[in-house]
């Protein structure tokens, strides 16, 4: 461990859109790291995909429980 180095807070959110691109969301300690945040990356996803959705969607979580509980927003 480096003594007297500053740690940089950040949160970093990266999503896998198969077959077509990644994402990757950084957050510098700006916003909660919640249930929001992981709302947010997919949301910014969606509009960026436009129209070109498929018709079935499958969404694997990673995160920790705090930052998934958000089911009832997908269903």
């Amino acid at each position: 461990m480096a003594i007297g180095l500053y740690k940089h807070k950040m949160h970093i959110v990266s999503t896998i859109v198969h077959g077509r691109c990644i994402y990757t969301f950084i957050d510098y300690n700006q916003f909660p790291h919640g249930a929001d945040f992981t709302v947010t990356a997919i949301q910014r996803i969606f509009l960026d995909l436009g129209k070109d959705l498929p018709t079935n969607i499958y969404v694997q979580m990673d995160n920790t429980s705090k930052e998934n509980k958000v089911n009832s927003i997908f269903w």
